[in-house]
């Protein structure tokens, strides 16, 4: 991979690492989590709308889209968020979501039927007992609803993965779009009928309140999206793949900083158990 390349993956990683730490300081200016995950989704739909293609609809796997779009849209943001807001520790559930990476292998042999080599079996079982370790942060259990919810964003995102694979006739940006457009009624809805107080005074917060789930939308869902679809333009999935265990690192040191949540050695060993077993599991077949 070229510098100049190298450079913007690890930027495209420094924002999706963002997220986590964002989003948190959204939920605590009073956002509420389907709210917020409203906003970053209204913000993809008003952004990505130009891109979409009535004639997709007529592709045969354009029912995957609507699929990937649920499994994103109504699975992972509101999940991630409920977690998120009921947490006390941004870092565990960066490392919680790395649960999606050996899910979505899983759900690819049994789904899709693709093999799995003893090595990435023997990875998976290193990236759980990662997990595990962290699990024993009492910081963690303080909070059981919140692991819970994280576990289903990682589920969600890990199926979302593998239904990917059934989009490569699409750009990244157009199922992006169509996520955005199908989903953003029935978030709507959900918001409305589960957050109803905080949905008929949406309008009267303070901008800044609003800034969090925007950057989210906009900057890490479409910005930083775009410039990974560029990426695979040039280089393959196995090139580019290996580079999303760092956004973890990223994620967990933006939390220290942006935040200042404690870090326990529990996470600490976690995080490079996690974090190594993805890295390799995303290298070999």
């Amino acid at each position: 991979m070229k510098f100049n390349h190298l450079l913007i993956t690890l930027f495209v990683m420094f924002l999706f690492g963002s997220s986590y730490p964002v989003g948190k300081i959204g939920l605590n200016q009073e956002l509420s989590p389907l709210i917020f995950s409203l906003i970053r989704i209204l913000m993809m739909a008003i952004f990505l709308f130009p891109f979409l293609r009535l004639s997709s609809m007529k592709n045969d796997n354009f029912k995957f889209i609507i699929i990937y779009g649920f499994l994103m849209g109504l699975g992972l943001y509101p999940f991630m968020y409920l977690s998120l807001a009921q947490t006390t520790s941004t870092s565990s559930m960066i490392l919680v979501m790395q649960f999606s990476i050996p899910f979505g292998v899983i759900a690819g042999s049994i789904y899709l039927g693709e093999i799995v080599s003893l090595k990435r079996w023997l990875l998976i079982g290193l990236v759980l007992f990662g997990l595990s370790i962290i699990c024993f942060d009492p910081i963690v259990f303080q909070s059981p609803n919140s692991l819970m919810l994280g576990c289903l964003a990682a589920i969600s995102y890990g199926l979302a993965s593998m239904m990917s694979r059934k989009l490569l006739d699409f750009n990244a940006l157009e199922v992006n779009g169509w996520m955005a457009i199908t989903t953003l009624p029935i978030m709507t809805l959900l918001a409305f009928i589960f957050e109803n107080q905080e949905f008929k005074f949406i309008l009267q917060h303070s901008w800044l309140d609003y800034l969090p789930a925007v950057y989210t939308g906009v900057v890490v869902s479409c910005g930083a999206q775009v410039l990974m679809f560029w990426l695979y333009k040039h280089y393959s999935v196995q090139t580019v793949l290996p580079f999303y265990s760092l956004f973890p690192i990223f994620g967990v040191g933006l939390t220290i900083i942006l935040i200042k949540e404690p870090i326990s050695l529990y996470i600490i060993l976690g995080s490079i158990i996690v974090i190594t077993g993805n890295y390799l599991l995303q290298k070999v077949k």
